[in-house]
Formats: C-alpha cells, sequence, structure tokens
C-alpha cells in the first residue's frame, strides 16, 4: 500500500535514521549522565504526540502523574553534568525524532491504526530505514567534507574485517526492534517510554 509507505512508514524510518545520527553528534560533545537526564523528558514529548494523534485522551490527572515520574527519575542520575549547548541541541532534536517514531510506531501497530503485526512492520522498516542513513551518510560526506570520524564511512576493509561482528550486531538490532514493537502492540508508547527511560 503506497500510502502506508509514504505516509506512516517513511516518517518512521526518517525518523529513526535522524535520531540515531543526532544521538551520535550529541555524545560527540556532552556526557552521559547529561544526556540521560535530558532524555527523560521523552515520556511527556510521547505523551504530547500521542495525544495530538489522537492515541491518547488528554488527562490533566495523566500528565501530572508523567511529569513527577519524569522528575523523581531525573534526581536518580548520577555522574559529572556538564552543559554544552550543541550536545542539547542535538539532544533535543534527537528526542523530539525518538518521540515521534515512537508514537508513528503505535500509530501503524494499533488496532484504530493500520494494524501491523511487529514482524511486518520491521521488515517494511528496516530497509527504509537502511536507505536513510545511506543517503545521509552519502549527503554527509558531499557537503560536510570535514565531518568528525564518528560520523563518516569506514572503508570497505573495515566492513569485510568486522563482518561477522556486524552480522551479529544487526541480528541484535533486529531483535531488540522486533521485541520494542511487540510490547508497544500490547501496550501503548508511554509505557514504552517509560519502561526504557527507567
Amino acid at each position: 500500500d503506497r500510502s502506508l509507505v509514504l505516509r506512516v512508514l517513511l516518517p518512521i524510518a526518517a525518523c529513526f535514521a535522524v535520531q540515531l545520527i543526532l544521538s551520535n553528534m550529541a555524545f560527540m560533545t556532552s556526557s552521559v549522565a547529561f544526556l540521560q537526564m535530558t532524555k527523560e523528558a521523552n515520556v511527556v514529548l510521547v505523551y504530547t504526540f500521542s495525544c495530538l494523534c489522537s492515541l491518547e485522551t488528554p488527562s490533566w490527572r495523566r500528565a501530572l502523574v508523567l511529569l513527577f515520574i519524569v522528575a523523581a527519575t531525573a534526581m536518580t542520575i548520577r555522574g559529572e553534568v556538564h552543559l554544552s549547548y550543541s550536545g542539547l541541541a542535538f539532544q533535543i532534536l534527537s528526542m523530539v525524532c525518538e518521540s515521534l517514531k515512537t508514537t508513528f510506531m503505535s500509530y501503524s501497530l494499533a488496532a484504530n491504526g493500520r494494524k501491523l503485526d511487529a514482524l511486518t512492520y520491521n521488515l517494511l522498516v528496516a530497509p527504509l530505514v537502511l536507505i536513510c542513513l545511506c543517503t545521509s551518510a552519502l549527503a554527509l560526506g558531499a557537503f560536510w567534507p570535514g565531518r568528525p570520524v564518528a560520523l563518516a564511512l569506514p572503508p570497505w576493509e573495515v566492513f569485510w574485517e568486522f563482518r561477522w561482528l556486524l552480522l551479529l550486531n544487526g541480528s541484535l538490532a533486529f531483535t531488540v526492534n522486533a521485541c520494542a514493537a511487540c510490547y508497544v502492540s500490547k501496550t501503548s508508547p508511554i509505557t514504552f517510554m517509560l519502561s526504557s527511560t527507567v
């Protein structure tokens, strides 16, 4: 179905790819403790996007409970926290993309949405994410020649040398994404965000 790909799956893949790139850029300039602290706001973003997409019914009580959970979880974070404005900007944009991806994923799996099962969802989204990531890598290479090494593709010899590790890593990523899609299809995007945050 063309509308499924263009209106649901391609935005998910684009959000996934942009989220990966921006979160890696944030890791280059900020500490893990700082990024983890900011990531707590994903719960609020997912709730807001879910209400806007009519996946959730707005409720003041639920909003206050979510804000309390975010505040309480943020107080448990330990570690050195250094503010980097560029890292914060990359992280906020990454969080918006991750929250949109999770909300769209829930819509594609929900009974009132597209009703995809978890494996079909992953089999349709994974190639689109690969296309988006490859396009992004080529665009970064063409328009940002002095980019950091972390954003550059390694030479083919490196791919070949680590082929078995990359194959295992890809299998693990597919399994994690299939489990996440199954979990979201049985619960809600807010539950998924809460359980992945805590």
